[in-house]
């Protein structure tokens, strides 16, 4: 309408710009297929609108149809440029996000001294970015023990709940909402399996809201491995202080034993 109205005062070939431009404008905040659609739409309103004989799509002058035909397939490629230009941006935005959001729980857990502190800390993070609920529950001689929900937050287990954590639990695989075993469970359960620690299971209540994408699962689960990499390195410490003390209980016994030993041959 616009350009219809410009018309009384610029020639078509002005018009032409004003679209092209147009085409451009379009292509940062769609995707491609409107794009293609607005460019191919625009390229016929210019032809029926505006070029001799007007009110047809028949192009008399052979120049006119070079031009129509050099329009089209500039619209085409502007566009295309324009709307791979603008994903990529959307997919370097997406991946600095994640890689912020995975900075953030490598130092969390970094400066974390305690399987406790480990757990709370990640806990509270995993909110912050998902906007979901979560638990640790880790497994102890048989029995799941170690729940560490939010503080303001309930997680009311139902049989069905149960024996989803269970089965994560026994097979180290994620269970319950959102996967292939027992999705009828309202919660999600992601194993934590390592070499040094207990099972573990982190529990994932999103509140019914499926707000989680494709991605952001993916994150969520790399987060979760870096929280797993932080406990073992935990366990880890713990072993190495027990193998020292186990050393030095040694140490103290021979020593002792030579003692008495030297005692008894020479009183």
């Amino acid at each position: 309408g616009v350009n219809f109205l410009l018309s009384l005062f610029i020639n078509y070939l002005s018009v032409g710009f004003i679209f092209l431009a147009a085409v451009s404008v379009v292509s940062m905040f769609y995707r491609r297929m409107p794009v293609l659609y607005f460019a191919s739409l625009s390229a016929i309103i210019w032809n029926f609108l505006f070029i001799e004989p007007r009110f047809t799509l028949y192009i008399a002058r052979l120049e006119d149809l070079l031009m129509f035909l050099m329009y089209f397939i500039t619209a085409l490629i502007v566009g295309n440029l324009a709307t791979r230009l603008r994903l990529k941006e959307v997919f370097l935005r997406k991946r600095e996000k994640n890689l912020e959001a995975l900075y953030l729980m490598g130092k969390v857990v970094n400066e974390s001294n305690s399987r406790e502190e480990i757990i709370e800390k990640s806990v509270r993070l995993l909110h912050v970015i998902f906007s979901v609920h979560t638990a640790v529950f880790l497994k102890e001689e048989g029995d799941v023990a170690g729940a560490v929900p939010r503080v303001d937050h309930d997680f009311k287990f139902s049989d069905v709940e149960r024996e989803a954590l269970q089965w994560s639990l026994d097979n180290g695989r994620p269970s319950g909402k959102n996967t292939d075993m027992l999705n009828g469970s309202r919660y999600s359960f992601i194993p934590l399996s390592g070499s040094a620690i207990s099972p573990g299971v982190l529990a994932v209540d999103d509140e019914g809201k499926n707000n989680l994408t494709a991605d952001q699962e993916t994150l969520l689960y790399a987060m979760v491995s870096q929280m797993t990499t932080a406990l073992e390195r935990i366990e880890y410490s713990k072993t190495q202080q027990k193998i020292k003390l186990a050393e030095e209980s040694e140490r103290i016994y021979q020593l002792l034993l030579n003692s008495v030993s030297h005692e008894l041959r020479t009183p």
